[in-house]
C-alpha cells in the first residue's frame, strides 16, 4: 500500500528486451530505455455511472472470463 499522495516512478531498463505498457485497459505503447513512467493521483475527480445490473465482482468475472466454459 502507498499513500494517495505518493508518486511512483518506474525507469525502463530494456536494452535487450521488448517492454510495453497497457493503460486505461486499451492504450498500448512500446517502451525503450529512454522512457520513464510516473504514476500519481489525478488532480481532478471523475464520477462514474454504474448500472445496477453490474457490480465490481460481476465486472471482474466478465473481464477475466471466470465461470465461462472453455470447451
Amino acid at each position: 500500500m502507498i499513500s494517495d499522495e505518493s508518486e511512483v516512478t518506474i525507469k525502463v531498463n530494456a536494452a535487450k528486451e521488448t517492454v510495453s505498457i497497457t493503460y486505461d485497459g486499451q492504450v498500448f505503447r512500446k517502451l525503450d530505455e529512454t522512457n520513464t513512467i510516473t504514476v500519481k493521483k489525478a488532480s481532478s475527480v471523475t464520477n462514474l455511472i454504474v448500472p445496477k445490473s453490474k457490480n465490481y465482482y460481476s465486472l471482474i468475472r466478465e473481464k477475466l472470463g471466470w465461470g465461462i466454459s472453455q470447451c
